[in-house]
This record gives C-alpha cells, sequence and structure tokens, in this order.
C-alpha cells in the first residue's frame, strides 16, 4: 500500500516493496525521497529548504524530523529505536549498535558526536561554542556536561561511573581506574588534575590563580585545600 502527495513546485518519489506501508509528504520547495526494506513501518516529513533522507533496516522503526536549513541522517541497526532532533544551522549523526538506545541533541553552532558500545546508555548534550566527546565502554555509563568556551575530556574503564564539569576559561581531565569513584571541579583560571587509585576516595578544591594535584595511595582518604598565593602539598602512606 503506497500513497505520494505532493505540494506546489515539488519533486516526490515514493518506492515501496512487500509487506510494506510507506507515506511521504513534502511541502514546498522540497525534493523528498523514501525507500522502505520489508516489515518495516517508515515515515518522512520536511519542511522549507530541507533535504531529507531515511533509510531503515529489518525490524526496526525510524522516523526523521527536519527543520528549517538543516540537513539530517538517522541510520538504525537491527533490534534499534533511534531518533534524531536538529535545530537551525546545526549538522547532527547517530550511531547506534545493537540493543542500544542512543539520543543525540544539538543547539546551535554545535558539532556533538555520541559513540554507543553494546548494552550502554549513553548521552551527550553541548552548550553553545563546545566541543565535546564522550566515550564509554562495555557496562558503563558515562555522561559529559560542558559549559561556554571549554574544552572537556572524560574516559571511564570499566564498572565504573565517572561525572566531568568545567567551569568557564577551564580545561579539565579525568581519568577513572576500576572501582573508583572520582570528581574535579575547578574555579576560573586554574588547571586542575586528579588521579585515584584502587579503592581510593580522593578529592580536590582549587581556589583562584591556583594549580592543584592531590595523589592518594591504597586504602587512605586524603584531602587538600589551598588558600591564595600559597603552594601546599599533601602526601598519605597505606
Amino acid at each position: 500500500m503506497c500513497t505520494l502527495v505532493c505540494s506546489r513546485q515539488n519533486m516526490c518519489a515514493l518506492v515501496c516493496s512487500r509487506q510494506n506501508m510507506c507515506t511521504l509528504v513534502c511541502s514546498r520547495q522540497n525534493m523528498c525521497a523514501l525507500v522502505c526494506s520489508r516489515q518495516n513501518m517508515c515515515a518522512l516529513v520536511c519542511s522549507r529548504q530541507n533535504m531529507c533522507t531515511l533509510v531503515c533496516s529489518r525490524q526496526n522503526m525510524c522516523t526523521l524530523v527536519c527543520s528549517r536549513q538543516n540537513m539530517c541522517t538517522l541510520v538504525c541497526s537491527r533490534q534499534n529505536m533511534c531518533a534524531l532532533v536538529c535545530s537551525r544551522q546545526n549538522m547532527c549523526a547517530l550511531v547506534c549498535s545493537r540493543q542500544n538506545m542512543c539520543a543525540l541533541v544539538c543547539s546551535r553552532q554545535n558539532m556533538c558526536a555520541l559513540v554507543c558500545s553494546r548494552q550502554n546508555m549513553c548521552a551527550l548534550v553541548c552548550s553553545r561554542q563546545n566541543m565535546c566527546a564522550l566515550v564509554c565502554s562495555r557496562q558503563n555509563m558515562c555522561t559529559l556536561l560542558c559549559s561556554r568556551q571549554n574544552m572537556c575530556a572524560l574516559v571511564c574503564s570499566r564498572q565504573n561511573m565517572c561525572t566531568l564539569v568545567c567551569s568557564r576559561q577551564n580545561m579539565c581531565a579525568l581519568v577513572c581506574s576500576r572501582q573508583n569513584m572520582c570528581a574535579l571541579v575547578c574555579s576560573r583560571q586554574n588547571m586542575c588534575a586528579l588521579v585515584c587509585s584502587r579503592q581510593n576516595m580522593c578529592a580536590l578544591v582549587c581556589s583562584r590563580q591556583n594549580m592543584c594535584a592531590l595523589v592518594c595511595s591504597r586504602q587512605n582518604m586524603c584531602a587538600l585545600v589551598w588558600s591564595r598565593q600559597n603552594m601546599c602539598a599533601l602526601g598519605c602512606s597505606t
């Protein structure tokens, strides 16, 4: 069962295979095309001055909605449900692996990318004038949030939950080992780094115009607080 509806100044084409139900609706000054495979239900809706393309594989339900002056592409693998929504002047891409649910939302003047491995749920949200990247391993849940004019990177190992939050004009990096929970918070004009070993809980707080670093050994709990124009060091034994 195929249905094609075209408005003025449009060129529309619809191709259907067996056991498919496809519908294509085009607005003015658009060129839309929809191709469906077997046992799929696909729908494509385009607004003005857009070019949209949707391709679905077997046993998938895919939906693509584009706003003005956008180019969006969605590709789904087997047993996946993927959705992509783009705002104005953005280029967004989402790729999902098997048994995953991935979602990507971008704001203006941003380039965001999200890659998920098996049995993971990953989400990436970027603000204006930021470049953010998130990579997750197996059985991990990772989240990266960036503020304005920041470059943040987060890498998590197995069985870890890591979170990195940066303030303005900061460059922060967090690396966690196994069975650790690490958190780093930086103030303005600071560069902070925190490294934790196994079975440790470490915390570092820096004030303005300071550079602080804390390293903890096994089965220790260490804390370091610096005041202005001071250099302090704290070391703990096992």
